[in-house]
C-alpha cells in the first residue's frame, strides 16, 4: 500500500514537472530575447572572474549558446573602451577586461551619458596593481536595441569614458555619447568646482575722501507721546562699515546694542 502511494505521488510530482517544462519557453520577439514570456534584461551578466590564478565564476545561465565574443579592455593606460563601441547580436557575448586601476561598466541613456540608469552595473572591479590576467566579467546581450554605458569612477565619465553596444550609424552615433558626456559632465564638474572670488579689500576707518554729513530731518511727536520721524545721513556719516554693514546692500549702516535684560 505504502510503496503504491509513494509511486502516485511521484507520478504526479513527474507529471507538474513536466508541466513546467514545457510552460518555459525562448523566443525572439522584436529587439528583446524573453523566456517563459518574461524579458531578462538588455544585459546580462553570466560570469566573474577575480584575476590572476582565479577560476570563472558562474552567474546567471545563458539566454542562448553559439554567440560571438568581444572582447573589450577598460582602462589602463588611458581611460577608454577600447573598443569604445561595438555591433553585437543577441547572444553575443561581452567579456570585460578590467585593467589599472578601479573602473565600471555602467549603464546610463544617450541623454544623459554620466547618469546611472539603475539597470545594468558592474560594479567596481579594482586592480591596483595592474594583475595580469585581469578582474574579468562576460555578460550576454540581449538586445539588438542601442545601449549606453560609462565609468562612473570620479571623473571618469567627464573625460570622455564611454562604451555602447549597436550605436546609430549617424545621430545618436558612439563618439555623439561621448562628446555629449565631456560636455554635460565636465560643464557641472567646472561649475561645482569654481571658488568664489574673494571679498574686497576693507578698511577700518573710512575713507578721507568722504566727509560725513547729515540732512536736515521732519518729524512729529503724537499726543501719546510717539514719534513719526525721518533723516538721511550721508555714507561718511557712518562708523565702520566693514562691521556694522559686512556684506549688506541697499540698506542704512547700524549698530543695535542689547536692553538692559540681555539679548
Amino acid at each position: 500500500m505504502v510503496g503504491k502511494l509513494l509511486g502516485l505521488a511521484l507520478a504526479a510530482l513527474g507529471a507538474v514537472a513536466t508541466l513546467v517544462e514545457k510552460d518555459v519557453t525562448v523566443a525572439q520577439s522584436g529587439n528583446t530575447l524573453t523566456i517563459g514570456g518574461v524579458s531578462t534584461g538588455e544585459i546580462i551578466i553570466i560570469q566573474t572572474n577575480a584575476g590572476g590564478s582565479a577560476q570563472w565564476t558562474n552567474v546567471n545561465p545563458a539566454i542562448a549558446t553559439g554567440g560571438k565574443t568581444h572582447v573589450v579592455t577598460v582602462g589602463g593606460a588611458t581611460l577608454t573602451y577600447n573598443p569604445s563601441s561595438i555591433t553585437a547580436a543577441i547572444g553575443d557575448i561581452v567579456e570585460f577586461h578590467y585593467l589599472a586601476k578601479n573602473h565600471s561598466t555602467t549603464q546610463s541613456s544617450f541623454n544623459t551619458p554620466c547618469v546611472n540608469a539603475h539597470q545594468f552595473d558592474t560594479g567596481f572591479m579594482p586592480n591596483p596593481t595592474g594583475m595580469d590576467p585581469p578582474p574579468m566579467i562576460r555578460v550576454q546581450v540581449n538586445t539588438t536595441s542601442p545601449t549606453w554605458f560609462y565609468c562612473r569612477q570620479t571623473g571618469h565619465c567627464g573625460k570622455g569614458m564611454t562604451f555602447s553596444i549597436n550605436p546609430a550609424a549617424t545621430g545618436k552615433t558612439a563618439d555623439a555619447f561621448k562628446q555629449l558626456a565631456i560636455q554635460q559632465n565636465g560643464t557641472a564638474s567646472a561649475a561645482g568646482s569654481a571658488a568664489p572670488p574673494p571679498p574686497a579689500a576693507t578698511s577700518d576707518a573710512p575713507s578721507s575722501a568722504t566727509s560725513a554729513s547729515v540732512a536736515q530731518g521732519s518729524g512729529s511727536v503724537d499726543p501719546q507721546g510717539e514719534c513719526s520721524c525721518s533723516c538721511l545721513c550721508g555714507a561718511g556719516s557712518f562708523g565702520q562699515l566693514n562691521v556694522q554693514s559686512m556684506g549688506a546692500f541697499g540698506g542704512f549702516g547700524g549698530v543695535l546694542t542689547p536692553g538692559p535684560h540681555g539679548a
